[in-house]
């Protein structure tokens, strides 16, 4: 890496100014917040389902009458 190589990478940011920066920045953040609120929602409704299950299912099927076989 040179420094002319460097300059070359970074002269398209070079117009980025203070207040662009302050409104990616801003941008940014209520991007962050949106999906941590959105991380919560999703962990209370994963929280909230409980599935009970028998420890061996396949003999539950076998044995009950309710159970007919799709096809």
């Amino acid at each position: 890496m040179t420094l002319q190589h460097l300059r070359e990478l970074v002269s398209p940011f070079s117009s980025v100014t203070p207040s662009d920066w302050e409104r990616y920045c801003s941008h940014t953040h209520k991007l962050e917040e949106e999906c941590w609120r959105k991380d919560g929602i999703m962990e209370m409704s994963n929280d909230a389902i409980i599935i009970n299950t028998p420890s061996d299912s396949s003999k539950q099927f076998e044995d009950s009458s309710d159970y007919q076989e799709s096809g």
